[in-house]
This record gives C-alpha cells, sequence and structure tokens, in this order.
C-alpha cells in the first residue's frame, strides 16, 4: 500500500491519499519491499505508481505500461488500475482481470531474469 489507512471520503469510500501521507508512510513501504523482497511488484493505481517511485525512481505510467513489467529496483514493476467501483470507467472488471492475468503471465517468462 502507498499508505498505512486507506483515507475515506466524506460519502464513506476510498479517497486518494494526499502527497503527506504518502511521503510519511514512504519509509514503511520500502521497508516492506526490502523485507520481503519480491520479484514483481505490482502497483494498483496511480497513487501507488507514484509512491514507487519515491522508492526508486521509474518513469512508469498506468496508460502507457498497463500490465507491463518493466525493470526497477532489481526487480520488475508493473502498473494496474485500482480495483475500485471507479475504474471500471475506464477498465471492465473483466479487463482488469485479464490485465493481471497478462501481467503475471509476462513476469513467469521473464522469471530467470528477475534476478541479476
Amino acid at each position: 500500500d502507498a499508505v498505512l489507512a486507506t483515507p475515506r471520503s466524506p460519502s464513506g469510500t476510498n479517497a486518494k491519499p494526499p502527497r503527506a501521507e504518502i511521503i510519511r508512510c514512504n519509509h514503511f513501504l520500502s521497508e516492506t519491499i526490502a523485507v520481503v523482497d519480491p520479484a514483481l511488484v505490482i502497483a494498483l493505481g496511480v497513487s501507488a505508481l507514484a509512491a514507487l517511485s519515491r522508492v526508486e525512481r521509474h518513469d512508469l505510467t498506468l496508460r502507457v505500461d498497463l500490465a507491463r513489467p518493466t525493470r526497477w529496483f532489481g526487480r520488475y514493476l508493473a502498473a494496474l488500475y485500482h480495483p475500485s467501483p471507479r475504474t471500471r470507467v475506464f477498465r471492465s472488471f473483466s479487463e482488469q482481470v485479464d490485465d493481471l492475468a497478462r501481467c503475471l503471465q509476462t513476469s513467469t517468462a521473464k522469471r530467470g531474469m528477475l534476478r541479476d
């Protein structure tokens, strides 16, 4: 997660985390990646992608790099839409499932290249 607690809008739905909260939580995100040491990190949404760029700079954008694992910080990073109801305006649920499957298939094909 980009932040440790999901912020809520006044209506009770998920809200975009404030930049200050992302900055405050960045150390925990970085430490979590170091401890878990995953071969693939998947950013769910623009906020997560921005938070991960604070851990180690990248130039990925959700629109251009959707479900395309890219070398990042000794591992791969992939961007997917956040699976919230609002996202379905841009991407149907079935398209999001296909995006995840394509991302995992690509990363599995690159498995031999995941670690230097």
